[in-house]
C-alpha cells in the first residue's frame, strides 16, 4: 500500500503525520543519496548517474521531514539486497506515524486526486513525510479547483 519510489519525494490533520521534526537541509539529502548510492553499489547495480539523478529528484528537502530523511537512510543502509528499498520507505513512515492510514491529510488528499485526477497520487503518499509547513501547502493547493491543483503543488517537489 506503502510503495512508491524515491522520486514520490520529487514529488495541520486530525491525523498525527506531519508533527514534529523540521526540514531536511540539501546536506541530508547528500547523506540520503549516499546511501542510496551505496546501496546500488553494494548490491551490484552500480549507477554512475546515481548522485546526480537522487538530487534532481528531490528539489525542496526543506518540505520533507528530517527524521523521515534520516530514518529512510538509515534503513537503506542495512537493507539486504534481495529486499526492495520501497520497504525503507514504508518503515520510515511507520517510525513517524505507526497510523499513517488513518492520517486525514493523506486521505483527504487521495480522494481529492481520485475525483480530480489531475495530479499524482504521490504527493499524497509524501503528506506522510512532510513537514507542517508542507503539510499546509499541500492543504491549500487539493482544495483549489481541479484545474489549479497540480501547478499549486509545484512549490512541493
Amino acid at each position: 500500500m506503502l510503495a512508491w519510489s524515491l522520486a514520490a519525494f520529487a514529488c495541520g490533520s486530525t491525523g498525527t503525520g506531519g508533527g514534529g521534526g523540521g526540514g531536511a537541509t540539501a546536506t541530508d539529502l547528500e547523506q540520503l543519496c549516499a546511501s542510496q548510492c551505496a546501496r546500488g553499489e553494494r548490491c551490484g547495480s552500480p549507477d554512475p548517474s546515481c548522485g546526480t539523478n537522487c538530487a534532481n529528484d528531490i528539489q525542496h528537502p526543506e518540505n520533507i521531514r528530517k527524521d523521515f530523511i534520516d530514518a529512510y537512510g538509515t534503513c537503506l543502509d542495512q537493507l539486504a539486497c534481495d529486499t526492495i528499498a520501497d520497504s525503507c520507505l514504508e518503515q520510515a513512515v511507520n517510525s513517524l506515524n505507526p497510523n499513517w492510514q488513518q492520517d486525514a491529510l493523506f486521505n483527504e488528499c487521495a480522494t481529492r486526486q481520485n475525483t480530480c485526477q489531475s495530479f499524482t497520487d504521490d504527493i499524497c503518499a509524501a503528506a506522510l513525510y512532510f513537514t507542517e509547513a508542507a503539510r499546509e501547502r499541500l492543504r491549500d493547493c487539493i482544495n483549489l479547483d481541479c484545474n489549479a491543483i497540480s501547478m499549486c503543488l509545484d512549490d512541493l517537489s
